[in-house]
């Protein structure tokens, strides 16, 4: 495995022989995928922990075919944190607000800046062709964006994960 992983080093290739034998890619500039999966253990919500576990298995893929997976698969993830807080009747919306007031501390600047990043983000995965496929999708044709989508919705994930974890600021 050193050999192999020599190769990758001398030739600049940001890839890794893993103890499993399996090619990773290195994800070392993307602090947040590795705060994500020690984030991972705090999440109570099976299909939520599922989808985030998930999306980083295939981000760390050296296929780009996956990475485009991996982006979906935590725009999932933002739809369902989103529904965290549903409980008895409790509506999405309301569970996004909820969600929204304990990440800002109930301060109004930082709920209009998160409210705008979770509205952002909808309306990025409403636009392009993460979530939906339909022909009207505007194609995204670089992997470099798939990096920049997945780790802009990966950051809010993350920073609500910690908000969730704690109940407080």
């Amino acid at each position: 495995m050193q050999g192999i992983n020599e190769v990758f080093q001398m030739t600049g290739l940001s890839y890794k022989l893993t103890e499993n034998r399996q090619i990773e890619r290195i994800t070392e500039m993307d602090t947040m995928v590795d705060e994500a999966l020690e984030s991972v253990t705090v999440i109570e919500e099976p299909g939520l922990r599922e989808l985030v576990v998930e999306s980083v298995s295939f981000y760390k893929s050296p296929s780009p075919a996956n990475h485009k997976i991996a982006t979906e698969k935590i725009w999932d993830a933002l739809e369902r944190i989103k529904t965290i807080f549903m409980e008895d009747g409790v509506d999405k919306k309301k569970s996004s607000e909820k969600l929204i007031s304990l990440i800002s501390g109930e301060n109004e600047e930082f709920q209009d800046v998160f409210n705008t990043e979770y509205k952002t983000l909808t309306d990025i995965g409403n636009k392009f062709r993460i979530r939906h496929h339909e022909t009207d999708k505007i194609d995204i044709n670089d992997d470099r964006y798939y990096d920049y989508f997945y780790n802009r919705c990966l950051s809010l994930i993350v920073m609500s994960l910690r908000f969730i974890e704690t109940g407080t600021l």
